[in-house]
């Protein structure tokens, strides 16, 4: 290149230098590339009327930021009166439960002029905290035996709401739902349980706005099959007698239903807060069986039922024993239901008593006690009990009573 033309370009450059130098002070225009558009938006941090964004930082030099935001995507306003320095922005005087879009500019700020605004970043979508769920809306609409099934009002502005077990000081997720209504599993029989539930609102990015103020109920598991079930107390006399059974965990009360040999009902369905009740109709004349299951209470009134537990019972058989020609006949009324009758001799009152006999008669002929011939003026003091076999199991009648009679 010749001498002449060197000259020539330095001064071209050097007028291109110039000429930007002083549009920029007249105009705030810049001959130089604008700066890049912001990235990496993203929300940190939500309450119920206000949120923070962030931003990677434009490298430039003097650069701030254009904030603004919408409610719908297309119509936007600034966020704030004064363009941000730093790459953040939050964000006041929202609504609760909302959900906003922000977008961001960058710009070099020069001579206290904005100088080539960036294009604009890709909008990002912004949730605001909803309103709590109320405990007093909070409530147990179901359960069995290892589930439990709650609702509660819905929470304007809640997109989904999650559920929390509390064991001790622990908070265990227990289930997730976009409905205002859950039911969680894998409980366990019989307990009461303290659950949490939170209104949460989830923005497109995954960010979740959630109020930490939550509801809280103590529901309940259904107890297990009632078990045990047997009479503790005989009234052969009155045609009475009193049931027991096992207590269930968390039961708050129970219900007993009692049939025939005929599967008829033989009254109405009693209901009992304890595990036992005295004076069950029940004659010496035939076997029943004899249901009980548990229930729970809700806090609407409502009861829930657990399985019927069942066993068959019998109340005591009045014996009447006579003397006879060379010993002491014992006899006692038929039982509906029953396999066979079992014998039990003594000739002590309350100790001593020997199985002398099973039989399917309903009589007796005692005529030797312990391989001896009975002592005539001594006593002699029987009772019967009556079996019931089904398949392997056999079911006995109460024995209470004592019945004697003097050999003469």
């Amino acid at each position: 290149m010749s001498e002449k033309k060197s000259i020539f370009v330095t001064k071209k450059l050097f007028a291109v230098v110039v000429l930007s130098f002083l549009l920029t002070m007249l105009f705030g225009m810049s001959v130089f590339a604008a700066p890049a558009a912001p990235s990496g938006l993203r929300q940190t941090s939500a309450y119920t009327n206000t949120a923070k964004i962030v931003w990677n930082a434009v490298v430039g030099k003097n650069i701030r930021y254009n904030v603004q935001y919408s409610t719908d995507n297309r119509n936007f306003s600034d966020a704030s009166t004064y363009d941000n320095s730093y790459p953040e922005i939050y964000k006041s005087n929202l609504s609760t439960g909302s959900t906003y879009y922000f977008r961001v500019r960058a710009y070099e700020y020069v001579y206290g002029k904005p100088n080539d605004y960036s294009a604009w970043s890709p909008s990002l979508e912004v949730v605001t905290v909803p309103d709590r769920v109320k405990t007093e809306n909070l409530s147990q609409s179901a359960a069995k035996t290892s589930s439990i099934s709650l609702n509660w009002s819905p929470v304007t502005g809640a997109t989904r709401y999650q559920v929390y077990r509390v064991d001790g000081s622990a908070q265990i997720l227990a289930a997730t739902t976009t409905s205002p209504s859950v039911t969680i599993g894998n409980l366990k029989t019989g307990t009461n349980n303290y659950l949490r539930v939170y209104a949460e609102r989830v923005s497109s990015s995954g960010y979740v706005a959630r109020n930490d103020s939550s509801a809280y109920i103590y529901a309940n598991t259904l107890p297990g099959t009632v078990t045990g079930i047997k009479v503790t107390n005989s009234y052969p006399y009155s045609n009475k007698a009193a049931l027991a059974w096992n207590r269930a965990d968390n039961a708050k009360g129970y219900q007993i239903a009692v049939y025939t040999m005929k599967n008829k009902k033989t009254g109405k369905t009693l209901n009992v807060s304890g595990n036992s009740y005295n004076t069950i109709k029940m004659d010496q004349k035939s076997f029943y069986k004899v249901k009980v299951r548990a229930y729970i209470q809700l806090s609407s009134g409502k009861k829930i039922y657990g399985n019927w537990g069942s066993t068959y019972v019998a109340n005591q058989q009045i014996v009447k024993v006579r003397n006879v020609s060379g010993g002491l006949t014992a006899s006692w009324p038929k039982v509906t239901g029953a396999t066979n009758y079992t014998v039990y001799v003594s000739d002590k009152a309350k100790k001593g008593y020997k199985k002398v006999s099973t039989t399917k008669s309903t009589s007796y002929t005692l005529k030797k006690f312990k391989s001896k011939s009975l002592k005539k003026g001594k006593s002699y003091y029987f009772y019967v009990v009556a079996n019931k076999k089904v398949k392997s199991k056999t079911y006995k009648s109460f024995p209470q009573y004592r019945f004697y009679q003097t050999y003469r």
